[in-house]
């Protein structure tokens, strides 16, 4: 396990937090706000450590993210990528392949919808344009526990695409989108990919063209929101699902909403057949799960971006799926034959990792990895003491920018625009928690390690506090 830093540096970072007996430590600011739990220590320059229940274990919401995407940087590397290929069983004769085709996945968290194209395009590049055999999908590589650990959801829509879970076979993060289009006096609707046994009602109704404003004064009028008209799937008696689309949808205007429905296997094959499908090809055999047998020849294959661009986008936009499917990998890297599961393996490699980072491990639970969990905790001291570590490693660039800057993009796209740039800032949030920790760069220029989190039943209506708190180590002096 590369980057683990030396004891003296570890010492001294948990000697700024008091916790080693006989240190010497600079005066912390006064707890002001009881409400939130916080620490912030200076990094290269002038300033005191602000300590405040620094030291007490609390859900930390999304901000657990920041724990996974840097022991995935220190245990798989930044160059770390994913694989899926195609293989086959049988032979090609003209444009017919006569044999099964067998979509192997290596547990991409990031597979696309236009990366199955090009690489089933590939395969049509061959020349072949029927298969007479079988889709068999394969995702032998990842070993998930028999039920995956339940999340008590804030909302009232099991459909949410926060919700999705990680699967062998994830691709396009499980998502179904719908979406309508009023044009020509016609509404046009579409679901991608189509799904067997789901099916679209459509009750809309076109309605006149938005009409445009008299004056420059007077507001444009505006195209419903995105997720507008278009309700939550529902089983009917049958067991069948059905998407209803309802209301009045103006001329030229359009509408998208996505959702998780579905298992994850049925939708990456319900995708590979309609792509195949839009490249003049056809699969005559039904599609199944099963294990790529020996012998079998290799047709196509596509690569994931590395993980530093992955981690960008589980942290930019506080991805769930993709940092469980991340956390699995690094379960199924570092499987050991007494792990029953990769989920097991991870926890495992976690707290493995933890120890050598020199932090107590009894006092931080690590559950799936991204923070959508009751029961995940940390102290904003040990947070802190990670982001230095990862500040002064190797990886320290591909980290910070892979947090939302304050007030331009990600998660704090709207949020912080005071000190906007002045940060890398990862956001959380769950009904009861709020959450924020990462990097902040002072007036004076110093570089700080800081992390806040409250944990209230009103966490909500608290989180201006943590705004005003970041705000306030930027302009302090």
């Amino acid at each position: 396990m590369a980057g683990f830093f030396c004891g003296a540096l570890i010492a001294g970072l948990l000697c700024a937090f008091a916790v080693l007996g006989g240190c010497a430590t600079a005066p912390a600011a006064p707890p002001t706000d009881p409400v939130v739990a916080f620490a912030a220590i200076p990094l290269n320059g002038p300033g005191k450590p602000r300590l405040q229940r620094a030291d007490e274990a609390l859900n930390p919401a999304s901000v657990m993210k920041l724990i996974t995407t840097y022991a995935a940087l220190d245990l798989l590397g930044p160059a770390f990528r994913w694989n899926t290929w195609l293989y086959t069983d049988g032979h090609q004769a003209g444009d017919v392949l006569h044999g099964n085709l067998y979509l192997v996945s290596g547990g991409d968290p990031s597979l696309s919808r236009e990366r199955l194209w090009s690489m089933l395009d590939a395969l049509r590049g061959q020349g072949i344009r029927q298969i007479q055999g079988d889709l068999v999908l394969d995702g032998s590589y990842l070993r998930l526990p028999d039920v995956w650990p339940g999340f008590d959801d804030d909302g009232d829509n099991p459909h949410a695409p926060y919700l999705a879970l990680p699967h062998p076979l994830l691709s396009q993060l499980n998502l179904v989108q719908v979406r309508a289009e009023a044009d020509a006096g016609v509404i046009r609707t579409a679901m991608t990919p189509a799904l067997p046994g789901v099916t679209l009602v459509d009750n809309l109704r076109v309605g006149p063209p938005l009409a445009r404003p008299e004056t420059d004064d007077a507001p444009m009028a505006r195209c419903p929101r995105s997720g507008a008209l278009i309700g939550l799937p529902r089983q009917n008696d049958a067991g069948e699902w059905q998407i209803p689309l309802d209301g009045v949808l103006p001329e030229g205007c359009g509408v998208r909403r996505h959702h998780v429905l579905g298992a994850a296997d049925e939708h990456t094959a319900a995708t590979v057949r309609h792509i195949w499908r839009g490249l003049g090809g056809e699969i005559s055999g039904v599609y199944r799960t099963g294990q790529l047998p020996a012998g079998s020849r290799l047709v196509a294959a596509t690569t994931s971006a590395d993980l530093v661009t992955v981690i960008r986008d589980i942290n930019k936009h506080s991805n769930n799926v993709m940092t469980q499917q991340l956390f699995l990998t690094l379960g199924a890297q570092y499987r050991q034959a007494g792990d029953s599961d990769d989920l097991m393996a991870a926890r495992r490699v976690m707290r493995e990792w933890l120890a050598h980072k020199g932090l107590d491990v009894d006092s931080i639970i690590v559950d799936n990895g991204s923070g959508l969990s009751r029961s995940e905790r940390v102290s904003p001291q040990q947070l802190t003491v990670l982001l230095a570590q990862a500040w002064r490693s190797p990886w320290a660039a591909e980290f910070a920018s892979s947090l939302p800057l304050t007030g331009i993009d990600g998660s704090m796209r709207t949020r912080g625009r005071d000190i906007a740039g002045h940060g890398h800032i990862k956001t959380g949030s769950l009904r009861d928690v709020r959450a924020v920790a990462g990097y902040l760069r002072d007036q004076r220029g110093t570089t700080w390690a800081v992390a806040a989190i409250i944990n209230d039943a009103d966490a909500r209506r608290h989180q201006w506090r943590l705004d005003q708190w970041l705000n306030d180590i930027v302009v302090s002096r």
